[in-house]
Parts: C-alpha cells; sequence; structure tokens
C-alpha cells in the first residue's frame, strides 16, 4: 500500500505541481476491484482548485487507470438526488478506451462530474461507462 501511495503522490507533483504535506489515505475493499482513498488539499482561491482537478482527474500508475474526482461538499454528506437524472450510461466502447479519452468525446455536453468506465478484476474494460454531468440536459 506505501508503494501505491508513494506514486499517487509522485503522479499529483508530476501532473499539477501538487506537493502534499500529508500523504493520500488509501484504502483496499476485497470485494471491490479497485482501491479508494482521500487526500486533503489546499489551494488559494476556488479557481485554481478547480483548475487543479482537471489536471489531476485521470492519470495512470504502472499501467493501470485512476481518476481523481474532487469535490467540496462534505464527506459524508449524501449526494443530490438528480444525479440519477444527471447520469447516463455510455456502450459499445472500444476495449482500449481510456477514461480520459471518453471524457474528451463527451465534455462538449456539459460539465462533467464523474466518468467511470467499468472494468473486471483485471482491469480490462467491460465495454461501458457512466456519465455524471453537473447539469441537466
Amino acid at each position: 500500500m506505501e508503494y501505491t501511495t508513494s506514486k499517487l503522490a509522485a503522479e499529483l507533483k508530476r501532473k499539477a505541481g501538487i506537493d502534499l504535506g500529508v500523504p493520500p489515505s488509501i484504502d483496499r475493499n476485497p470485494l471491490k476491484k479497485f482501491y479508494g482513498g482521500r487526500m486533503d488539499i489546499s489551494c488559494p482561491s476556488k479557481a485554481a482548485y478547480h483548475e487543479m482537478c482537471e489536471k489531476i482527474r485521470y492519470f495512470e500508475i504502472d499501467g493501470k487507470e485512476g481518476r481523481a474526482l474532487c469535490h467540496e461538499r462534505e464527506i459524508g454528506k449524501k449526494l443530490d438526488s438528480s444525479d440519477d437524472q444527471r447520469t447516463v450510461i455510455v456502450k459499445n466502447l472500444p476495449a482500449e478506451m481510456k477514461q480520459a479519452e471518453l471524457h474528451q468525446i463527451y465534455q462538449e455536453y456539459g460539465f462533467i462530474v464523474s466518468l467511470k468506465i467499468s472494468i473486471d478484476s483485471d482491469h480490462k474494460s467491460l465495454g461501458y461507462g457512466y456519465i455524471t454531468f453537473r447539469d441537466e440536459q
């Protein structure tokens, strides 16, 4: 786990110039195919925070895709129930498609809050994904 934490910190430094004073907290749930984590990042302004979030949204560690979902809401607060109405399922994705590529294609339809390509236990694409937009379109 320490190896993954150092790799993540190095990738954040490389992509966005973020030097974390405190290493990210990474959790592994054996029932899920992915790791989860949390980190606190301070920025001088809201605009700087959003710019930094875009820079680190998609990354790779050891050839495996990762994504950082930045949010300003309090941890533990439930998401708005309208998320269901702003989330679309995208099917028939090419096996080699990366999350950053999918984001590039769909960003013209609105601000993307979250985007995920579903993967199997070997980290291979299942050919579909989910995109949640900030505003209903």
